[in-house]
């Protein structure tokens, strides 16, 4: 298993980060082991939509990658794609996740990946995702899939179209930009997102299993103070302007929706294939 090393986008998380992130962590286990936020359907979806993927070789750039538990996890019980995974590249701002990363995806390719080149290549960078991913086009870097689970609703409005934009800089010809998140339904504000998201948490069929009063309370409190959902329409708005741009990305202004259970959906925007890139290049 090769690994690369990357210097620190940002200064490295302190001890109390570090106890925070473990509480959490172990706390966000029981909503994953309960499958209270529907990690089996939508992680299905992805599994399903990327062992279709064209070609026998697949770069993952994963934002906001976390632990990338579940997505090891579909990897690891999938033979098929786990063999044509080239590269994993995660990025994450959190340390301690990073390192829980590292073990999940080495573990996840060990028996595998990489093709015919052998061991695939886990390269893990600590930082922003919009500085990632800035870094990366910089770097001219290109991956065949882009993920992004359950991270982009961190932030604002602005910065997620400027993500679509910097995503489709990065995407290989033919490649996909892959978002899993919880959405806004058409009509809603945030507060009302808020008021019915709430009630799942505590009140509907008892509210989210596993977790006593405290467990609840502090996934309440990282919701209500870091969740920014929009519409789905929010990013193919911004796919279509990334297009439009003077030399833009090449990405799909419609994104297609894979799975969907009451406000988390599965969408996927591809790339064109290299002929349709190169012609769209010659003519901007």
């Amino acid at each position: 298993m090769r690994a690369t090393p990357r210097a620190p986008l940002r200064p490295r998380q302190d001890a109390h980060s570090v106890d925070i992130f473990k509480r959490s962590w172990e706390v966000y286990q029981t909503v994953v082991a309960h499958d209270s936020v529907h990690h089996k359907q939508l992680f299905g979806a992805i599994r399903d939509y990327l062992e279709g993927r064209p070609g026998d070789k697949l770069s993952i750039l994963d934002l906001g990658c976390g632990d990338a538990g579940c997505l090891a996890s579909i990897i690891a019980g999938t033979p098929s794609l786990r063999d044509r995974i080239t590269s994993y590249t995660g990025i994450d701002a959190s340390a301690p996740a990073l390192a829980l990363c590292r073990t999940n995806m080495a573990a996840a390719l060990g028996g595998g990946g990489g093709g015919a080149a052998g061991a695939a290549e886990i390269d893990l960078r600590e930082g922003g995702m919009l500085e990632g991913l800035a870094a990366a086009a910089e770097r001219g870097e290109r991956f065949d899939v882009v993920l992004a689970s359950l991270s982009l609703h961190h932030l604002s409005e602005a910065e997620k179209a400027r993500a679509v934009e910097a995503v489709g800089r990065v995407l290989a010809p033919g490649g996909a930009f892959v978002i899993c998140d919880i959405f806004l339904l058409p009509g809603w504000s945030r507060d009302e997102f808020m008021r019915q998201y709430h009630a799942d948490v505590y009140e509907v069929n008892g509210g989210w299993q596993g977790q006593d009063k405290a467990g609840k309370d502090l996934l309440w409190a990282h919701i209500s103070n870091y969740d920014f959902p929009v519409e789905l329409s929010h990013y193919q708005a911004a796919a279509a302007a990334a297009r439009a741009a003077p030399g833009g990305a090449f990405i799909s202004a419609e994104g297609r929706v894979l799975t969907e259970v009451f406000v988390y959906k599965v969408a996927a925007w591809e790339a064109p294939p290299a002929a349709a890139a190169e012609a769209a290049a010659a003519a901007s």
